[in-house]
């Protein structure tokens, strides 16, 4: 922030920064409505407001703390392994020098530290349960191959241009080239016959960015819809809107071994 391009501008009226007293309540309204019911749908509905107070806490704060190794133990007593191996990520990626370092603050710390690496054990186990039961069944399974470029092409992955690639036009195939005249200007044209359906250009945009109204629900990186429900979201440092999908933040706080939220807050600004 301390970068002359961005030294001068100031939050709009849309921002909400962090509450530790909010965060504090509704991490109480959490542990009260699992208490009041043990249905599958108030454990959902438990998650849901953790992640709440997840991103009115103060990362470096206790309920931060309390609240991301609850809401791992709630994802996993809903046999959401996935998730809550991502949350246990998250705690164990904390440093213990981002927390106070009195005794009882790291007598708790260590305590929780445990706790998440039990958790990634018995996830790590039940995955490879339901994985050997998944690869048993796919073995009586033959896959199309329509079936598998469908796949593909709804996985967000960019798709890949038909024949050889162009010499110079690196977006394009040698099926096309590039011709210019005074009439049309610059323009492709095709080299020989190209039959229907066949991809011609693939390429990159130059930059990109998450519509405003799609703050509070996409991932700033990938775009991915970040449904309460659904995904680990990761709160931005300074602010309870911006957040972020939690596999990009894994692979790189494990590498650069710093709070969550810095690189949360290098993306959202």
């Amino acid at each position: 922030m301390e970068m002359s391009y961005v030294a001068n501008l100031k939050p709009g009226d849309s921002y909400e920064g962090k509450n530790d007293a909010q965060a504090a309540q509704l991490y109480e309204k959490s542990i009260g409505a699992a208490i009041e019911s043990k249905d599958e749908h108030a454990e959902i509905r438990t998650c849901n407001i953790l992640t709440q107070a997840l991103f009115a806490a103060s990362a470096n704060g206790r309920v931060f703390l309390d609240a991301i190794c609850e809401r791992a133990r709630r994802f996993y007593s809903l046999r959401v392994y996935a998730s809550c191996l991502q949350d246990c990520e998250c705690m164990l990626a904390l440093p213990a020098s981002f927390y106070d370092d009195s005794a009882e603050n790291v007598k708790y710390f260590v305590q929780c530290r445990k706790e998440c690496l039990q958790l990634e054990r018995e996830c790590f186990r039940k995955l490879e349960a339901l994985s050997s039961k998944k690869r048993g069944t796919r073995r009586r399974m033959s896959s199309s191959s329509s079936s598998s470029s469908f796949h593909s092409s709804s996985s967000g992955t960019l798709p890949t241009i038909d024949g050889k690639p162009h010499s110079c036009l690196a977006s394009c195939p040698d099926s096309i080239e590039l011709q210019v005249d005074e009439a049309k200007g610059r323009h492709l044209v095709a080299t020989r016959d190209i039959r229907p359906g066949t991809i011609l250009i693939v390429d990159r945009p130059f930059s990109f960015s998450t519509d405003a109204s799609a703050l509070d629900r996409n991932c700033l990186h990938c775009h991915a819809t970040l449904k309460l429900e659904d995904s680990v979201r990761i709160p931005c440092r300074n602010c309870q809107t911006v957040s972020k999908a939690h596999d990009l933040y894994s692979r790189m706080l494990r590498a650069m071994y710093i709070a969550p939220d810095v690189i949360i807050h290098t993306f959202a600004y």
